[in-house]
């Protein structure tokens, strides 16, 4: 069940793409709706979406759980973390600490373009 939808495809409308998602999340539901939290995360890292699946975090208390998981699956699983600049010191050192806690190798700090910043802020 490893196969790909590309919607980079000029061919294919909204509602193909829609309709092909649908079917997808079916099928996987199908396979692994039976799963637990931890198995799941598993299969969808390691067969189901190989080197095609990352994580989110804000690394505040909440994402401990999830961050957890995924070190236990595979801790090379990129981390995506929103670097805004705009982060209390200490949200920043607990988000060190965690990775090195978790043995987390690759978390990606990405930055919005500074003017993105400024007119949101």
């Amino acid at each position: 069940m490893s196969q790909s939808i590309s919607l980079a495809s000029d061919e294919m409308d909204e509602e193909n793409i829609g309709s092909m998602l649908r079917s997808k999340v079916s099928d996987l539901t199908a396979l692994h709706g039976d799963k637990n939290g931890l198995e799941l995360l598993r299969v969808m890292i390691e067969e189901e979406f190989p080197g095609k699946i990352a994580g989110v975090s804000s690394f505040g208390a909440e994402s401990v759980v999830l961050l957890d998981l995924i070190a236990t699956i595979a801790k090379d699983t990129p981390i995506v973390f929103l670097e805004t600049g705009k982060h209390f010191p200490e949200t920043l050192e607990y988000k060190n600490r965690l990775i090195s806690y978790l043995g987390l190798t690759n978390v990606r700090d990405e930055k919005p373009a500074a003017t993105e910043i400024e007119e949101d802020d």
